[in-house]
């Protein structure tokens, strides 16, 4: 299994497929970065573009200070089971400045991997693509490219991940090809910290923990948690507008998901 899928890589390789997934990412990037850099002129904040199906449009990301201690401890009042460890973990680099890690140890979960290529000179070889030059386009043309390429590029990751994923079943952490090498990395560890909590006492997870707060906002979306466990230990210190371009589809998909979570 690991033959053939060394092979299909190779071949996507060679083939000059992996390079055109590259340049259809930084095509993506550029073409919505001079994108931005018309519409931002402008004092509208959306911009309908109707007869293409899309969206662009500036949103505004509070960028925050957090009491994670008392954030914890907020959570912890509220939330006593196996699900902590999706919003709590604990921070590596404070264990190993305390000298605990090896305390937590027995309670890691199963780790789990990615995997990532690295090509050598051979493999960089068959990067024949040239990048696109946007000066000179107008917004239309530029929403117009973006909708094609990152079409292209979808698709071109969906068969990109279809040849990685055997990958993450080998054994070995490295895999040499022609092409270069294929790692297997493991993810961030994930503890049991519902059973640390038990064993350690909420101390523990306020002097080495910190709060998945991407996790945390879902769960008061979904009511699982009150908005005032996060506003009462947060102090916003800057508002940034990030820019996004996407399908008026995929924005109504994510306005539906969004609204569903208030309401159940």
């Amino acid at each position: 299994m690991m033959h053939e899928g060394k092979q299909q890589f190779e071949e996507f390789v060679k083939s000059g497929t992996y390079s055109d997934k590259k340049l259809a990412e930084i095509n993506d990037k550029n073409a919505k970065t001079a994108l931005e850099g018309f519409l931002i002129k402008s004092e509208d904040k959306r911009h309908v573009f109707k007869e293409l199906g899309m969206v662009a449009k500036f949103v505004a990301k509070e960028e925050r200070e957090i009491n994670n201690e008392g954030l914890i401890n907020d959570i912890l009042a509220y939330i006593r089971s196996e699900a902590l460890s999706q919003v709590i973990t604990l921070n590596t680099n404070k264990l190993n400045d305390g000298g605990v890690k090896g305390l937590v140890d027995e309670y890691l979960y199963k780790p789990t991997y990615y995997v990532k290529p690295t090509l050598n000179s051979f493999g960089k070889s068959f990067n024949l693509n040239i990048e696109e030059d946007f000066s000179n386009n107008s917004v239309d043309s530029l929403v117009r490219f973006i909708k094609f390429n990152g079409e292209q590029k979808e698709r071109l990751e969906a068969d990109y991940k279809a040849i990685m994923n055997p990958f993450l079943d080998m054994k070995a952490s490295v895999l040499k090809t022609e092409v270069g090498s294929i790692s297997k990395i493991p993810n961030k560890p994930i503890w049991d910290i519902y059973s640390i909590e038990r064993y350690f006492g909420s101390e523990f997870l306020c002097e080495f923990g910190e709060v998945n707060l991407t996790k945390l906002q879902e769960w008061i979306q979904i009511r699982a948690l009150p908005k005032e466990v996060l506003t009462a230990h947060q102090v916003v210190k800057n508002v940034r507008l990030d820019f996004v371009v996407m399908s008026l589809q995929n924005e109504k998909k994510m306005l539906d998901a969004f609204y569903s979570k208030l309401v159940s």
